[in-house]
């Protein structure tokens, strides 16, 4: 975990260094400003440079450029050449006078600089020690702070293999399976569980701050059974509806870290639609995926059997921030989300409309002798809503029915047996989750339904696999449903400039000209049916939904 400061250092620390070392190279450290990014007692500290020059080579230095008239700042930058690790006795924290754009630059890519940073570190073994690249740097000077890289890169190398697959790791973090259950077969074919001693346990603040990966580990398997419980899975439910793109374990790394978190984006996130980070905020943290060249023992690009160059991805924390932490212009609500009843009709036929749409299989609306609600029937690749339900209960319905359709078609599960129950649980958490971002609050139904599921299936053996189906689900029809309900309420001008930043960032504003056109194109092939009637919002799954 990384803190972000500005210090100088004690001239006595410099005066101790030169006669310990008998380099010259720290002799015009003593006025310079330099940016801290790490917690540790002792540490690495990075100095700052108005002016980078043209003679640096690639990878010993990270640009901040930004706009400015000052003509000393010609190529501003932090310069891992001259770095020097620092007892904090001898650091002196300074004001920050930065200017304010290079200032939150740095903040919000701090993560960013301290991989880079190591990585540069680390590459020092594989130059020839009478090169000027390995004489001009003053990193060799502290052999104490680059064993200190190396243990914290050989802690996530460890974390790594004994938690995830190597190379299945795209679009998730470097934590991907870290909640995973650890199974190992002994010789006699037995399969023995590995439950992790969490005794004595630190809070997941200070876990993440010690880089204590196999107590993270341990933590998150831990609470993957407290999910279970009705308030826990709730509030995650809740949270995947609000921020549909970040998978399941960040999810719940974020809300380990703030159970009350609500809505979290990143510093220049923020920035872009009208708010600002508080100062003295404490950030939150998620995994991030980046890519690096992968280079042989001589610092050369590796290259595949095509002749491109081959990257590594690797993965880091990054800080983000709720929204109580910020301030500045109002968050507006997306066009669609409901409060309280529809205001008219055409609202309700709006919504209906744009969730039939994304619909893979025919939807119809009709009466049938169950008390069921609506069914999802394998063989003629069709759902059918029983009349009656009211609005939102139909729009519940055609959600739960939507999952089975896209995610259980080919089950040949049947009343009774636990798959059944577990697939039920799962279209069931993700109708509650697209439903409670719509506004439509059906958790009176949705748990009392979760519970009797998961009674009758007794345990779900694969909760953690559910988890990850559950969130995925909901995250791809969140998407379309967006796109879809920004088509049928004809979202072509917002009613203001923030409104179109919002618009756009969520991927829902339409071109006013484009949007009869995108229509046509998004509405997916069925067969022939007639055109679904909404039922009368007045009025009130084979696979039968209750």
């Amino acid at each position: 975990m990384s803190i972000y400061q500005l210090v100088t250092i004690n001239q006595r620390f410099i005066a101790e260094t030169i006669a310990r070392t008998g380099s010259e190279q720290l002799l015009d450290k003593v006025a310079r400003s330099f940016v801290g990014l790490y917690s540790q007692d002792e540490n690495w500290y990075i100095p700052l440079r108005a002016n980078l020059g043209n003679k640096k080579p690639e990878g010993a230095y990270f640009e901040t450029h930004f706009p400015t008239n000052n003509p000393h700042f010609k190529r501003p930058g932090l310069d891992y050449q001259k770095s020097i690790f620092v007892p904090a006795e001898y650091t002196i924290e300074i004001r920050n006078t930065l200017p304010e754009e290079q200032s939150a630059l740095i903040f919000s890519k701090q993560d960013e600089i301290r991989e880079s940073f190591e990585s540069y570190v680390l590459s020092l073994d594989r130059l020839d020690k009478k090169s000027t690249n390995y004489q001009f740097s003053t990193v060799p000077l502290f052999p104490e702070g680059i064993q200190q890289i190396k243990k914290m890169q050989d802690e996530v190398k460890k974390s790594m293999n004994n938690t995830s697959e190597k190379g299945t790791m795209k679009q998730e973090t470097l934590f991907n399976h870290l909640n995973d259950v650890a199974a190992k077969k002994e010789e006699n074919g037995s399969t023995v569980v590995e439950i992790p001693d969490v005794q004595n346990e630190k809070s997941i603040q200070e876990i993440i701050k010690a880089k204590d990966y196999k107590a993270l580990s341990a933590h998150l398997k831990e609470r993957v059974s407290s999910y279970l419980e009705t308030d826990l899975f709730k509030n995650y439910l809740n949270f995947v509806s609000k921020f549909h793109k970040y998978s399941q374990k960040n999810v719940r790394l974020l809300l380990s870290q703030n159970p009350a978190v609500s809505r979290v984006a990143g510093f220049n996130k923020w920035k872009e639609v009208g708010r600002t980070v508080k100062k003295g905020s404490k950030a939150l943290y998620v995994y991030a995926p980046a890519s690096a060249i992968k280079k042989d023992k001589d610092g050369k690009p590796i290259k595949d059997e095509n002749g491109k160059v081959v990257k590594e991805t690797y993965f880091f924390l990054t800080p983000v921030f709720d929204v109580s932490q910020t301030s500045g212009e109002p968050i507006p609500k997306p066009i669609h989300e409901l409060e309280g009843n529809f205001e008219t009709p055409e609202q309700f036929v709006k919504v209906f409309k744009a969730v039939e749409a994304i619909s893979p299989v025919p939807l119809k609306i009709e009466e049938f002798p169950s008390s069921a609600n609506g069914y999802y029937h394998k063989v003629e690749k069709e759902i059918v809503i029983n009349t009656g339900l009211g609005e939102y209960m139909t729009l519940k319905t055609m959600i739960h029915e939507i999952t089975h359709a896209k995610l259980h078609a080919d089950s040949t599960s049947s009343f009774g047996d636990p798959t059944y129950s577990q697939q039920e649980f799962e279209a069931e958490s993700v109708a509650y989750i697209v439903s409670n971002h719509l506004g439509i609050d059906t958790s009176s139904y949705s748990f009392g339904y979760l519970a009797s599921w998961t009674e009758q299936g007794k345990t779900i053996d694969s909760f953690t696999e559910s988890l990850d189906r559950i969130t995925k689900e909901a995250q791809q029809i969140i998407e379309s449903l967006d796109k879809s309900l920004a088509l049928s309420f004809a979202m072509a001008e917002p009613a203001n400039k923030f409104e179109e930043r919002i618009a756009r960032a969520q991927g829902r504003f339409v071109e006013p000209k484009k949007a009869e056109e995108k229509q046509v194109e998004k509405v997916p092939a069925k067969k022939e049916t007639k055109e679904v009637e909404p039922p009368n919002p007045k009025e009130k799954s084979l696979r039968l939904t209750r």
